[in-house]
């Protein structure tokens, strides 16, 4: 009887050890890089990283909380950035809360470095903060999402660290220095529609800033005035060619600013030249139809 028990014991354990470490496999982890110590009106980042765990992921999603008293978000850079294709870049959408969520197509399950072989932290996003006052603020992850590079879409267990930045007096040494700097140069890509699709023309574009982030982007369309936009912009039918600038601002205020030439519409140039000559041969048949008529009403 004893030995039945020893036995069933030493499978329960076994089965709890495997479990954990099926768990342990299918975990990811989320943290944040940055100054634990910072002087107030300085400027600083925050990085926030990836753990994969070594398995391969190809989504990240998440919120990043932070103390709006104490901090201003000031944009973000990508440059540090391991995510490809942004499905929403970081913004804050309301006080306190940055969102964003990528997609990396392939997947990733780690950063080789020739200088560190065991390091596994994948970076995810550079995001900029001033410091408004003294205090100590906490920076923390709020609704994480990471997703398998299986074909399915499976979610991981996420795992989350927190910081903690304190703000000090304003030191004469750390007074921030005016950005002067535009933001990098940059490319507008049009994609064109498909001869029987919906979706219309788009250009896309994308550009960083080192001091600071892109705060936001400025578009305009043949001629017209600039217009406060996001990348990607639809872009009208137009029969003739047409100019499409686009404008990157900082948080300083300074710009960027990019051109892009537009050849005409074709699916929608030969629809009005068709539709044109289509009216004119109407007249025409019409013209001769009414001309026979009253010669025949003649006769």
């Amino acid at each position: 009887m004893n030995n039945k028990k020893f036995k069933k014991s030493i499978i329960i354990f076994l089965f709890s050890f495997f479990a954990l470490l099926i768990n342990k496999t299918e975990a990811s982890s989320l943290d944040f890089s940055v100054s634990e110590k910072v002087s107030v009106n300085q400027k600083f980042f925050l990085d926030v990283l990836v753990d994969p765990e070594s398995q391969s992921i190809n989504s990240i999603g998440t919120s990043v909380v932070f103390d709006p008293e104490i901090f201003s978000y000031e944009g973000f850079s990508s440059k540090q950035s391991s995510i490809p294709v942004w499905v929403e870049e970081p913004k804050q959408e309301s006080r306190g809360i940055i969102n964003f969520s990528g997609v990396i197509p392939g997947g990733i399950d780690r950063i080789y470095d020739p200088l560190n072989t065991s390091k596994r932290v994948i970076p995810v996003v550079r995001l900029f903060f001033i410091a408004n006052k003294e205090g100590v603020g906490e920076f923390a992850f709020y609704e994480p999402m990471i997703l398998k590079n299986d074909g399915l879409g499976t979610k991981t267990s996420v795992s989350v660290n927190k910081k903690l930045v304190s703000v000090t007096a304003q030191d004469s040494s750390t007074q921030e220095v005016p950005d002067l700097v535009a933001p990098e140069p940059f490319s507008i890509q049009i994609i064109e529609r498909s001869v029987f699709g919906r979706t219309p023309r788009l250009a896309v574009f994308s550009s960083n800033d080192e001091g600071g982030g892109i705060q936001r982007y400025e578009v305009s369309v043949a001629g017209g005035v600039f217009v406060a936009s996001s990348s990607p912009v639809p872009l009208p039918y137009k029969f003739f060619s047409y100019e499409v600038v686009v404008r990157a601002y900082d948080y300083s205020e300074n710009f960027r600013e990019q051109r892009v030439i537009v050849s005409g519409e074709k699916v929608y140039g030969t629809g009005i030249i068709i539709g044109i000559f289509a009216i004119i041969l109407g007249f025409i048949r019409y013209k001769f139809y009414n001309k026979n008529k009253v010669k025949n009403e003649k006769i």
